[in-house]
Formats: structure tokens, C-alpha cells, sequence
């Protein structure tokens, strides 16, 4: 009888985790040339997250909440992509594509120096 117990209360909480496993997954590209971008800042707002794109431009949230997410997505001489309204729905993977592109203007270019330590060029 002991034993019969532990099996149900082991298969509730199995369930009861299983149904609080939704994902959040993506790849995230260059949008003109569909290239896969790797080490892009991923932000789960929602929940406060961050991760890094892998080599493939694929990244993971491996729990999200059920309902509407936001998402930031930052990454150097690309423009800050802001998804306000990803919905998840429960016990189903979301699955995103997200195409980034090129920041214009100052955002993207500059005037960098590099100068040896005690060699700094502005005195």
C-alpha cells in the first residue's frame, strides 16, 4: 500500500512539473543574408533570464510562463530587436526566428584607438 502511494504521488508531480516545462526557442539571423549570428545577447524580460547564442544563432529559454513574454535581443553594430507580445501556451515549445539588422549611422561606426598601457596618445 506504501509502495502504491509513492508511485501516485510520484506520477502527480511528474505531471504537475511536466505541465510548467513550456520553452522558448529561436534562432536568431542577419536579416539580409539569413546568416545565423553567434553570441547574441537573448533577454527573457519577463523573468529577468539572458543567454548567449550558440554557433548557430540557436538559444533556449527552458521555462517560460504560460500568457504573453517580451523578449530583448541585443547584439554589437546590430539594431536592439524588442518583442513585446510572445505568446506561450501551455505545455507547447514557442519557437522563434529572429532577424536582426544592421545598425546605420554612428550606432554602427567610430573612431577607435588603441594604445599600449602608459603610451596613451590624447596627453
Amino acid at each position: 500500500m506504501k509502495s502504491l502511494f509513492s508511485i501516485f504521488l510520484f506520477l502527480a508531480l511528474s505531471n504537475s512539473l511536466h505541465a510548467q516545462q513550456e520553452k522558448i526557442t529561436g534562432t536568431v539571423v542577419d536579416h539580409q543574408t539569413g546568416e545565423p549570428l553567434a553570441g547574441v545577447t537573448v533577454k527573457h524580460i519577463s523573468s529577468g533570464l539572458e543567454v548567449l547564442t550558440d554557433f548557430d544563432g540557436n538559444f533556449t529559454f527552458s521555462s517560460a510562463n504560460p500568457g504573453i513574454n517580451r523578449i530583448a535581443v541585443q547584439f554589437v553594430s546590430y539594431q536592439e530587436v524588442l518583442l513585446n507580445r510572445v505568446q506561450v501556451l501551455e505545455e507547447q515549445q514557442t519557437e522563434l526566428t529572429i532577424k536582426m539588422r544592421k545598425a546605420v549611422g554612428k550606432a554602427a561606426s567610430g573612431n577607435y584607438m588603441a594604445a599600449r598601457p602608459g603610451n596613451d596618445p590624447r596627453s
